[in-house]
C-alpha cells in the first residue's frame, strides 16, 4: 500500500509519502483428525484465522460459531464437516474440494458457508466429490461486479439434489453457477425473492433447474442466464418486476415466468439483452391493466437489445384495458435493436 499525506491548510508543502507491505497469508495444514477450534488439530498448534490458507489433510469438524480462512483446500479422501447448529465458515477467497464438504450432517449438526472479499473467486470440486450444503451466503464487497463462480461435480442441499427449501442468500456480489452437474430444486430462501442492486445471479449450467415458487422476483441487480432453466412463480401474477438499474441478460437456456417479465413502473430505466435462449411469459396468467406480459416500459434511458432467441407469450393477458401482451421500448429508448 502506498500513501500520501498533505496538510489541509498548507498545500504548498511537499506531501509526506510512504508505503507499507501487508503480511502474506499464513499456510496452515491439519495435523490430525479433530475439531477446528482445537490447537492440536493444526500444524504448529495455531487455529486458522481469516488471513490463512487452510489445507484439510485429515477429517476436521467445524465446532465453533465462527470459523474463518482465506483459501480452503480439502484433500482427496478427507472430510470437512460440522457439529452443532450455529456454526458458520467464512471464506475470503477460493474453495477447492477434492474430498467431502458436508455442512448438513443431520438436523442437529449443520453449518453455514459464507464467501466474502471484493474479488472474483471460485468454489470448485473434483469429480466424484461430495458437496453438501445447508446454506450459502454471497457477501463480496459492495457491488454485483465481484463474482463467485461455483463449478462443482455434484451439489446436494441437506443431503438431496432436489432441494425443497432454498439455500442461497445474496447480500453483495454475484453467484455464477457453472459446470454440468445435475440439480433441480428451490434456490432462493423466500418465495418472493429479491436480487438487489449490489447482487446478481448468473446461471451457466445446462443441467441446473431453478424451481419456481409462489412469489415474484424483484430485480434491481443482475439477472443472467447462459445455460439452464430458470422458473419464476407458480401462480397468476407471480412475475419478474424490474426496478431502475436492473440488468437482464438471456444468452441461452430457458426462462419461464408464471406472470409478467416487466418493469415495476413504466418509467423505470433498465437494461435488457437477449441474444439466444427462450423467454416464456404469462404461463399461468396476467391480469394487470398497467403492464404487459412482456414490458420494457417507457424509460427514456432504457437500453434494449433483442438480437436473437425467442420471446413466447404463452397465454393472452386477461386485462380489460391497458398494455396486455407485449410492450417493447418506446422510441425514446436508446440502443434499441429488435431482430426476428
Amino acid at each position: 500500500y502506498y500513501y500520501k499525506i498533505t496538510a489541509y491548510a498548507d498545500l504548498e508543502t511537499a506531501p509526506l509519502t510512504g508505503n507499507q507491505a501487508t503480511l502474506p497469508a499464513g499456510n496452515i495444514t491439519s495435523a490430525q483428525n479433530g475439531a477446528w477450534s482445537a490447537t492440536t488439530t493444526w500444524t504448529g498448534g495455531v487455529v486458522p484465522t481469516a488471513t490463512d490458507n487452510v489445507v484439510i489433510a485429515h477429517n476436521v469438524t467445524v465446532d465453533v460459531a465462527t470459523a474463518s480462512c482465506y483459501n480452503l483446500t480439502i484433500n482427496s479422501g478427507k472430510t470437512l464437516n460440522c457439529s452443532g447448529t450455529v456454526g458458520v465458515l467464512t471464506v475470503g477467497s477460493n474453495v477447492v474440494n477434492n474430498g467431502t464438504l458436508d455442512f448438513y450432517v443431520d438436523a442437529s449438526n449443520y453449518a453455514r458457508l459464507t464467501f466474502t472479499s471484493a474479488l472474483n473467486n471460485s468454489f470448485t470440486s473434483a469429480a466424484s466429490c461430495v458437496t453438501d450444503l445447508n446454506t450459502l451466503t454471497i457477501n463480496k464487497g459492495t457491488t454485483k461486479d465481484n463474482i463467485l463462480e461455483m463449478n462443482l461435480s455434484d451439489l446436494t442441499i441437506k443431503g438431496i439434489s432436489t432441494a425443497t427449501v432454498g439455500f442461497l442468500t445474496l447480500t453483495n456480489g454475484t453467484l455464477k453457477v457453472s459446470g454440468t452437474h445435475t440439480f433441480s430444486g428451490v434456490v432462493f430462501t423466500s418465495a418472493g425473492y429479491t436480487i438487489g442492486a449490489t447482487t446478481g445471479f448468473w446461471l451457466n449450467n445446462p443441467n441446473f433447474t431453478i424451481t419456481g415458487q409462489n412469489g415474484s422476483l424483484t430485480l434491481a441487480g443482475l439477472f443472467r442466464i447462459s445455460n439452464g432453466t430458470w422458473n419464476i412463480g407458480t401462480s397468476a401474477g407471480n412475475s419478474v418486476n424490474m426496478s431502475t438499474g436492473a440488468t437482464a441478460i438471456i444468452e441461452n437456456g430457458s426462462v419461464n415466468v408464471a406472470g409478467r417479465f416487466a418493469v415495476a413502473s413504466s418509467s423505470n430505466v433498465v437494461n435488457f439483452t437477449q441474444s439466444g435462449g427462450t423467454l416464456t411469459v404469462c404461463m399461468v396468467g396476467n391480469t394487470s391493466t398497467s403492464y404487459a406480459s412482456f414490458d420494457l416500459g417507457s424509460g427514456a434511458a432504457t437500453v434494449a437489445n433483442l438480437e436473437g432467441g425467442s420471446i413466447v407469450l404463452q397465454l393472452a393477458s386477461t386485462a380489460t384495458s391497458g398494455p396486455r401482451d407485449f410492450r417493447g421500448l418506446s422510441t425514446s429508448g436508446v440502443n434499441t435493436n429488435y431482430k426476428g
